[in-house]
């Protein structure tokens, strides 16, 4: 049998034990209700307005006219490209087609590609071109204009700076966001599958809002 002083020993070793054991849980506790606020600052911050978008107005290559004014009430990405792009266009338009598969049936998501190489780029050759990447004509536009107003609308319009380097055609490998009243919400490098995989998560919640 024990006696008293061991019971005693015992005693406070239990109650040391359950006394760590509370403390943890509570610690825990506690570190995943910071992570929780922590992380949904970061998605709000990650949406907050960065700016609005500067009014455009181009073709399409069905022949339509598309604006800023037209797209409001959609959600809608923007990307600038040409189609003789061998470089990051091709990893590009192969994400923007996963966009599209994922909201196909989403009226009120739409995707625009700015061409950067009007010139060569015509109404004719950017319907081939959406062709060969699948493109809804219905929510994917591929879009061509004056060169001057398509540089300004990247700089100016998108916030995605560059410059113009002579004999060569240079555009920004970003996805941006915009929402139903024309504000910038993110930017998304895409070439990277998580970084896409974020922008289709922001796109819902800018639906569910």
């Amino acid at each position: 049998m024990m006696n008293v002083d061991s019971l005693r020993r015992l005693r406070f070793y239990l109650w040391g034990m359950l006394l760590v054991a509370v403390l943890t849980i509570a610690s825990v506790y506690a570190l995943m209700g910071v992570m929780s606020k922590k992380a949904i600052t970061a998605s709000r911050t990650r949406l907050e307005p960065l700016g609005s978008v500067t009014p455009f107005d181009f073709a399409t290559h069905t022949g339509d006219r598309i604006s800023g004014s037209k797209l409001t009430g959609k959600i809608w990405v923007a990307d600038f490209f040409f189609s003789s792009c061998q470089g990051v266009c091709p990893k590009m338009k192969a994400s923007l087609r996963d966009v599209q598969k994922t909201f196909d049936n989403n009226p009120d998501v739409k995707l625009v590609s700015f061409s950067v190489d009007p010139k060569r780029d015509t109404v004719e050759r950017l319907q081939q071109f959406a062709k060969k990447w699948s493109a809804n004509p219905e929510q994917w536009y591929f879009v061509t204009g004056k060169q001057g107003e398509i540089n300004d609308l990247a700089n100016k319009g998108f916030m995605l700076g560059g410059s113009e380097v002579p004999g060569e055609i240079l555009h920004s490998s970003k996805f941006v966001l915009v929402d139903q009243q024309g504000n910038i919400r993110g930017y998304y490098d895409g070439t990277d599958a998580e970084s896409v995989r974020q922008l289709m998560a922001d796109i819902r919640t800018l639906l569910d809002r």
